[in-house]
């Protein structure tokens, strides 16, 4: 990690904490620009961390788990700053302040691992890979904002917001469970292309096709048996594990051709 992209890093980590903290003490949406704008430097701090290692390794910020808590981070950030600019008073709601609490913690939980730059293996320098993570994050921040509004459905004790977080967890669910579509269907393309077959038998690709399944299950259950209120929020908060495993287990278990935590060897 070069020294602009630790202070760059840095400013980012320190605007998201910043956003969080500031959604957490505000009562009312009198002070609703602060978490917004906080949320907005943390993304341009995160974007510039991207475009340094992108210059660098001629590739997107998509290896490993260090670049891609990076990723992640600005996916889920965005969403935040969507739902800040379509309502003011989301900005100091259960659902944005659960949701933003996830960027500081990815980015932190990327610090464990090393940040040294590689560029990609052969097999992964290919359009279909980026297409792949662009869409992977993409569903990750909308499907973990679904969930998120799930949960502040349970616990917000204002009953005027129920409305708003029952739509946001439908909408969350139908634009997250297309985009996951996208995400298998690339995926399973170019394993296609690397082995042959369109499924494989591994830790990343069996817990995504159990999440597009459980995600798929809640949004049958809202659209053809009618579920909503707690009980759908239910669904979507006991699927929040699925979809963590489904996108960092590989940053744990080497035992994956997802695994891309790995240490550089020096030439003799």
């Amino acid at each position: 990690m070069t020294p602009a992209e630790m202070v760059f890093l840095a400013i980012a980590s320190i605007a998201s904490v910043v956003s969080l903290v500031a959604r957490w003490t505000s009562k009312d949406s009198s002070g609703a620009q602060a978490p917004t704008i906080g949320a907005l430097v943390a993304i341009a701090g995160l974007t510039i961390v991207a475009t340094l290692r992108w210059i660098a390794t001629g590739h997107p910020p998509i290896f490993g788990t260090y670049e891609n808590s990076i990723a992640s981070s600005i996916a889920v950030l965005c969403v935040v700053v969507w739902l800040d600019l379509r309502s003011v008073a989301a900005v100091t709601s259960w659902h944005t302040r659960l949701l933003a609490a996830w960027a500081p913690l990815t980015l932190a939980y990327g610090q464990f691992f090393a940040s040294t730059r590689l560029p990609l293996t052969i097999s992964e320098r290919s359009l279909w890979v980026d297409l792949h993570v662009t869409f992977a994050w993409a569903a990750y921040a909308v499907l973990l904002s679904a969930s998120m509004a799930g949960v502040a459905r349970l616990i917000d004790p204002d009953e005027n917001h129920h409305e708003m977080l029952d739509a946001s967890i439908v909408r969350g669910i139908g634009m997250g469970f297309a985009l996951f579509t996208g995400v298998i269907v690339v995926g399973s393309v170019y394993t296609h292309e690397l082995f042959a077959e369109w499924f494989r038998w591994e830790i990343v690709e069996v817990f995504s096709a159990a999440t597009w399944l459980a995600y798929g299950l809640a949004l049958h259950a809202r659209l053809i048996s009618g579920w909503r209120g707690r009980r759908l929020a239910w669904l979507v908060i006991v699927v929040v594990p699925l979809l963590l495993c489904s996108f960092w287990s590989w940053s744990i278990y080497q035992n994956t051709y997802h695994f891309f935590d790995i240490v550089p060897v020096p030439a003799f």
